[in-house]
C-alpha cells in the first residue's frame, strides 16, 4: 500500500508535494489521525490535511514507517522524524 496509491483517500500536503495515503492505516497507527479522520474536523471534510511544520522527506520516512515499519535515510531525517513521531503518536 506505501506504494500503490490507486486507494488512496487521503492527501497530505507538505509544501508543493502531496502525499496520497490511506485512512485505515494512518489511524491504526496514529491516535492522532484517526481522531482526525472520525471526527468532524475540516480535514475529515476536504480529504486532506495541510502540514507546514515537517519537510517533505521527512513525512515521507514518516509514511513509509508507519506503512512498513522501516525508515530510510534515518541519518539524515532523524531529528525531524522524532518530531513528527511525538506530533502524531
Amino acid at each position: 500500500l506505501f506504494q500503490d496509491k490507486r486507494h488512496a483517500d487521503f492527501n497530505i500536503v507538505v509544501g508543493r508535494q502531496t502525499f496520497p495515503v490511506h485512512k485505515g492505516v494512518l489511524s491504526a497507527v496514529s491516535p492522532v489521525f484517526q481522531t482526525m479522520f472520525e471526527t468532524s474536523m475540516k480535514e475529515a471534510k476536504t480529504g486532506e490535511v495541510d502540514v507546514d511544520d515537517i519537510e517533505p522527506e521527512t513525512m515521507q520516512e514518516l509514511l513509509r514507517f508507519a506503512y512498513t515499519g522501516d525508515v530510510e535515510g534515518l541519518e539524515k531525517v532523524a531529528e525531524g522524524l522524532l518530531a513528527a513521531a511525538h506530533k502524531y503518536e
